[in-house]
């Protein structure tokens, strides 16, 4: 059903335990856990799920992206859980969690999912918290956005120069990092 594609395209499963990848794991090139509303301070064995599902991967030869969020809020789409953000405690938890399951690439989860309120965008209610965040764990300076910035409101559509060049490079990024994982998979056939 796969092997066509997979020619051409990496294929990840979503699965969210190791026996439900193993089912899978014949067909898809690993998988990508999208795990946005976990709260580690309260999900028993948290680190230890996301060891299982990263040997579960690799043990079948796949790629492992493990996922990070920031928060999570489901009240917006009728829901009652919420993880809090904690002024990013919680993110740094996630990808340290994240990391320590031995990963190909993490999936931060998420860019603009307002909805969810899993969002590191800028935005009116956090500022550029989440980007600075990332940017202090990775050791880097925060690209500059303008400050008018947030995807949450509508706006104008005038494309400024001040607004393009941090989403060209952070576009930039995102290509070299998927860049990466697929020479990583290539590499390991």
């Amino acid at each position: 059903m796969t092997e066509l594609r997979r020619k051409h395209l990496l294929i990840l499963a979503s699965e969210r335990s190791p026996e439900a990848y193993q089912r899978l794991g014949d067909i898809v090139d690993g998988n990508a856990y999208y795990w946005s509303s976990v709260n580690p301070e309260t999900f028993p064995n948290y680190q230890a799920k996301l060891d299982a599902m990263g040997r579960a991967v690799h043990a079948n030869g796949g790629l492992w992206l493990a996922p990070a969020a920031v928060g999570f809020d489901a009240r917006l789409i009728g829901g009652t859980t919420t993880v809090e953000r904690k002024d990013g405690e919680t993110l740094r938890t996630q990808l340290n969690a994240a990391m320590q399951s031995a990963p190909d690439g993490v999936g931060l989860i998420s860019w603009n999912e307002f909805s969810e309120n899993s969002y590191v965008e800028p935005s009116r209610a956090y500022g550029r918290r989440f980007l600075d965040v990332l940017a202090d764990i990775h050791g880097m300076a925060t690209p500059q956005v303008a400050s008018d910035l947030d995807s949450s409101m509508p706006g104008d559509t005038e494309v400024r120069a001040e607004i393009v060049a941090p989403l060209a490079a952070i576009a930039i990024i995102t290509f070299m990092s998927l860049s990466v994982v697929v020479w990583r998979a290539l590499r390991a056939r």
